[in-house]
C-alpha cells in the first residue's frame, strides 16, 4: 500500500496518515472480535523540518516597525508593548500561553532573569530564563515588580480584566 501511494505521487506524510487510519480501523476490528491479529504497519521515515525563524535583520526590522505603533495596550504604550513581545520570545523561547500568564514579580530586571512558574508550563516544571538588556531597558519604566496581580504583558483583549481567559495571544500571530 505504501509503495503504491508513493508511486502515485503521495508524500510520505500523507502515506503515514493513511497508515495511521488503517491501523486505527484494524485495532477497532480487533476490539470488536473481528480480527485476531493486527498487521504490522510501520510509518515511513520523514525528513526533519527545520524550524522557521527570523534572522537578526528581520527581527530588527520587526522591532523598528513595532516601535512605531500608536496607542496603549493595557497600561503600556503600544510602541513599548509590541517590541517587548518579540524581544521576550527571542530571548527566552517561552511558549505564548506561559508568557501571557507571567506576573510582574516573575521578572527580575537587575539580574535580567524571569522565573516561569510550573503551573504556566506545559511540562509543569519551573524555569529560570535570561532576558536581554535591551528588553529590560524597554520594559523597566512600565514594570511593577511589587504588584502580584499585574501581568507582565497586560493584554487586555482576551477578557483577563473580567477573569475569563489568559491565553488569547493568537490575534498577534
Amino acid at each position: 500500500l505504501a509503495e503504491a501511494m508513493l508511486a502515485s505521487q503521495r508524500s510520505p506524510a500523507t502515506v503515514n496518515k493513511y497508515l495511521r487510519h488503517l491501523k486505527a480501523f484494524w485495532r477497532f476490528a480487533a476490539t470488536m472480535g473481528q480480527s485476531e491479529k493486527l498487521p504490522l504497519l510501520r510509518p515511513l521515515p520523514l525528513p526533519k523540518d527545520s524550524p522557521d525563524c527570523l534572522s537578526f535583520e528581520e527581527l530588527e526590522c520587526l522591532l523598528e516597525e513595532a516601535s512605531k505603533e500608536p496607542g496603549m495596550v493595557g497600561r503600556m504604550p503600544a510602541k513599548v508593548f509590541f517590541p517587548a513581545l518579540p524581544l521576550f520570545v527571542f530571548d527566552t523561547g517561552i511558549r505564548k500561553g506561559a508568557m501571557m500568564g507571567l506576573k510582574c514579580p516573575a521578572l527580575d530586571i537587575p539580574h535580567r532573569v524571569v522565573r516561569v512558574a510550573p503551573e504556566l508550563q506545559k511540562t509543569r516544571q519551573g524555569q529560570l530564563l535570561g532576558v536581554s538588556e535591551q528588553f529590560c531597558e524597554l520594559i523597566a519604566p512600565w514594570h511593577r515588580p511589587y504588584d502580584p496581580n499585574a501581568f507582565l504583558f497586560d493584554w487586555t483583549y482576551d477578557g483577563r480584566s473580567t477573569g475569563k481567559s489568559q491565553t488569547t495571544w493568537t490575534w498577534l500571530n
